[in-house]
């Protein structure tokens, strides 16, 4: 029996990954959703045609959310009411589930699942196997994965799908989702990552303290491979009396006592929730399937919850929303006099044009004198890892989310006004849906093309 299986995020670094898994596969059928053009494009030219959402839920039994983290909560609110009854959702992280992101909807499975990426140790046979560190289809991995909700059966379906896209697969597991949240963050990226980046920092502390750089990275990767082999019973050797001193003294200088911690379920919580929070609340009435997430719901920023400031735009923006609101306030009135002029000819009754000009002129004097300055305070821009937040909005306020990794372009614009004010502005693209740009106005010409820079930069590589 062929099973249909509606991808989100098709035309994205692991939706391409997917859709080649799948796509010649006879046991499934694969609709892949792409609502931007530049997505489109992209899976017209792996020779796939998208479809487009309210067509794919109600055939789907399976969905595939292949987004962002930040974006998982979010996207699972659009997607799972229109899902079939008995159909399954598929995340392939569990931050979002285990934070609780997900709807309620028990008629529907929840299965989570992610790679381990191929091991250090290994018998790959071939130097391309050896180099395929994020596990890409030619080494061999193992998995992990997690029936949060649904019946039995319905954890077979999800690890057969799970062991077709992160195939070769050299065991696989299956866990809860608290246990995959130890898994990561807690042990992979909390843990595991913290220690490896001060590995390097080390290894470039004893490099600016003269050691030849060469020297320094030789002799760290020879000594990580022996250890790494001791510690996990790789090798019956053992570490010799004086480096397990070393080991036990450095310990109490670099650890805090009580550093397990990390693995407490109050910690976990708090971790994941970081991880997630981007995610639109329960309220969102419409998210996107990929791409900007709109955000409209006047949520509270909190910008100590982030690694990063939000950053605010030039203050000579204000000035420069003022000449445009003067030069729109000229036209509106101009045309404003010419109609009411015309009324007034015709009807002899000079009253009402004469209050509704001067009703506009009081308005865009409003406009003009308050309005660019309290845009300004609302206006807000910071890179979070590897998410574009924005902010604005005085009455009702927005956010939009940019996973970098869907950044398709980045265009500058500075029109003459902008120049006469050293101003630019950019417009960045992605695959998405119709909501699939975010623009970031009012930034010094330079700081415009730092930024640019940036962000093209980051954007299009994966997360570990």
């Amino acid at each position: 029996m062929t099973t249909t299986i509606a991808l989100f995020g098709a035309a994205g670094n692991m939706g391409t990954r997917i859709c080649n898994a799948l796509k010649s596969d006879p046991e499934y059928r694969l609709l892949p959703i792409e609502s931007a053009e530049e997505g489109r494009a992209k899976l017209r030219e792996q020779g796939l045609a998208p479809v487009d959402k309210s067509e794919a839920l109600p055939q789907a039994d399976v969905a595939i959310l292949a987004v962002p983290d930040a974006l998982i909560g979010a996207v699972a609110h659009d997607v799972v009411p229109g899902l079939k009854s008995g159909a399954m959702l598929i995340c392939l992280d569990p931050a979002a589930p285990h934070a609780g992101r997900l709807p309620q909807r028990p008629d529907v499975s929840y299965f989570v699942t992610h790679p381990a990426h191929p091991p250090v140790f290994n018998d790959e046979q071939t130097a391309e196997a050896r180099r395929d560190f994020f596990g890409s289809g030619i080494a061999k991995q193992a998995l992990v994965s997690a029936l949060m909700q649904g019946p039995e059966s319905d954890y077979v379906r999800g690890e057969a799908i799970a062991r077709k896209i992160f195939g070769p697969i050299l065991r696989s597991h299956r866990v809860t989702v608290e246990q995959m949240a130890m898994l990561e963050p807690a042990l992979s990226e909390t843990v595991a990552a913290t220690c490896i980046t001060i590995m390097r920092e080390a290894m470039d502390e004893a490099s600016r303290r003269g050691v030849p750089a060469e020297a320094a990275r030789d002799f760290l990767l020879g000594h990580i491979w022996i250890e790494l082999a001791i510690v996990f019973n790789e090798t019956p050797w053992h570490f010799s009396a004086g480096a397990q001193k070393a080991i036990d003294d450095a310990k109490k200088l670099l650890f805090q006592p009580d550093w397990k911690k990390v693995f407490d379920e109050k910690y976990l919580r708090e971790s994941v929730e970081r991880l997630s929070s981007d995610a639109s609340p329960l309220t969102q009435a419409e998210a996107p399937s990929t791409g900007p997430v709109a955000d409209s719901t006047l949520r509270r920023f909190d910008p100590s919850t982030s690694s990063s400031e939000f950053r605010q735009l030039d203050p000579r923006v204000i000035k420069l929303w003022r000449v445009r609101h003067a030069i729109t306030s000229g036209v509106l009135l101009g045309l404003a006099m010419i109609a009411g002029l015309s009324a007034g000819l015709a009807t002899g009754n000079w009253l009402w044009p004469l209050l509704g000009w001067h009703a506009l002129l009081v308005l865009r004097l409003v406009l003009f004198v308050w309005y660019p300055a309290r845009a300004y305070r609302a206006w807000g821009y910071r890179l979070d890892g590897k998410v574009l937040e924005t902010r604005r909005g005085i009455w009702f306020k927005i956010v939009q989310l940019l996973p970098l990794s869907r950044l398709q372009h980045v265009d500058l614009h500075n029109g003459p006004i902008e120049r006469s004010f050293g101003l630019a502005s950019l417009l960045l693209h992605t695959a998405g849906t119709q909501h699939a740009s975010i623009i970031i106005p009012g930034l010094d010409a330079a700081e415009a093309g730092r930024l640019r820079d940036e962000l093209v930069a980051i954007g299009g590589d994966d997360a570990v």
